[in-house]
């Protein structure tokens, strides 16, 4: 329920708290205290592969000399 990241080995941990208690109409939720977007892996790559350095090297990695 808490960070046990450590700047350095024998520090100690971060300690904070990562999820926060929510009761509604007396049903208790557990939340994660911070949430982050990620984005599509098949439009990422998409993107990736549409860039005209990597499409060259791409297409340049099939070629037969």
């Amino acid at each position: 329920m808490n960070c046990t990241h450590r700047c350095v080995p024998s520090g100690a941990p971060c300690g904070e708290l990562l999820f926060n208690s929510l009761t509604i109409t007396g049903n208790a939720y557990v939340l994660p205290q911070f949430k982050y977007d990620a984005q599509d892996l098949k439009q990422w790559v998409g993107w990736l592969l549409l860039r005209p350095i990597i499409e060259e090297a791409v297409f340049n990695a099939f070629r037969r000399c």
